[in-house]
């Protein structure tokens, strides 16, 4: 399925919102910060400074967040966004790859400029919803969700269901399961396909694991995907969007679908998607 267009953003002055602005932990981003600053006071706009690890608990209500750092600081501020009820994620980078970035910071005046000016657009990257059968209350992954095997306890044995059959039992490692947000990360470095993002999908890959020829299963996200650790499987932990790792019950059934909130990412250019596949991963 195709996603919908990007709708136009316009930026709210007077008594509005603030902008927030997610810094990442560690890097030198000093400048930005002051330039971010700089900008929101030239326009009449307050910022909030939410530093990751301390402000879990934030739920706006913003206008617009500002990511400064890599894709996991992009990744944990699309989750501070859909939290507050959808506020787009313009990111910077400041990361060694930063496939998600929408800007590289000798371009972020120009890029908060044209959010200024009602040039910016907002788009939709569907999530992965996560559920557990008599399990644990897991995040949505707005890149991927990882079933894999504890360390130490020998290999996981995941049943593969979608659409109501059984598939494959993946004996290896685990099995990864991306949106097409994140495709372009785990998934692709373990063997699964970089995927367009006018396309709407998830996208099964098994990690390390002889399953015969199949390599990854590619759905349209509206569809349903059933994981099922068997008997014999060593005990499984689930990891999202590279950060929250919980473990599974025994023969808990693990069920991800489309979430009701998507990742909204705030563009100030043509999308970047081919032009990063080819810099950041053909090219390496």
């Amino acid at each position: 399925m195709a996603v919908a267009e990007p709708a136009t953003f316009r930026l709210r002055r007077g008594p509005a919102p603030p902008v927030a602005l997610v810094p990442a932990p560690h890097a030198d981003c000093g400048r930005e910060r002051g330039e971010v600053d700089a900008w929101a006071r030239g326009h009449g706009l307050e910022v909030e400074v939410l530093r990751l690890g301390e402000d879990g608990d934030s739920h706006g209500p913003w206008q617009l967040v500002v990511a400064l750092g890599g894709d996991g600081t992009i990744l944990r501020a699309l989750r501070l966004g859909a939290r507050a009820g959808g506020a787009p994620v313009l990111g910077v980078n400041l990361g060694r790859v930063g496939f998600l970035a929408d800007v590289q910071p000798d371009g972020l005046h120009d890029a908060l400029e044209a959010v200024a000016r009602g040039a910016a657009r907002v788009e939709r990257r569907g999530a992965l919803r996560v559920t557990v059968d008599d399990g644990p209350t897991v995040d949505d992954a707005f890149n991927d969700v990882v079933l894999g095997r504890r360390a130490g306890h020998g290999s996981a044995r995941i049943a593969v269901e979608a659409g109501g059959t059984r598939i494959v039992t993946v004996i290896g490692d685990g099995v990864i399961v991306a949106s097409t947000l994140g495709s372009t990360a785990y998934t692709v470095s373990a063997g699964g396909p970089a995927v367009s993002p006018l396309l709407d999908t998830m996208v099964l890959t098994p990690v390390a694991a002889n399953t015969g020829p199949l390599r990854s299963l590619v759905l349209d996200a509206g569809e349903e995907l059933r994981l099922i650790g068997d008997d014999d499987s060593a005990p499984l932990t689930i990891e999202v969007d590279g950060r929250t790792t919980t473990e599974v019950p025994p023969r808990a059934r693990v069920t991800i679908s489309r979430a009701a909130e998507p990742a909204l990412l705030l563009r100030t250019q043509t999308d970047p998607f081919f032009e990063h596949l080819r810099d950041r991963l053909v090219m390496r």
